[in-house]
């Protein structure tokens, strides 16, 4: 479990957003694992609505990215 409070969003361009709550729990079953992400905290505005856009673009992506790293380290 990995639990990340209290981060801010830090952009040249944009508004500090936050705080928010990042939250990675991994849970074994049998030889395989399951990976839950939720990040929450997000507030109103037109630079949060840019931001939750992005951050819900980019999560598949990189949960992808992180799988693959895994299991071509696993082996």
């Amino acid at each position: 479990l990995l639990v990340i409070r209290n981060f801010v969003y830090m952009n040249p361009e944009k508004e500090l957003l936050g705080p928010m709550t990042l939250t990675v729990r991994v849970t074994q079953t049998g030889t395989s694992s399951s990976v839950y992400i939720c990040q929450d905290g997000y507030q109103h505005g037109t630079d949060w609505d840019w931001y939750y856009d992005a951050v819900k673009e980019a999560w598949p992506v990189v949960a992808k990215k992180i799988k693959t790293y895994l299991e071509e380290k696993s082996h």
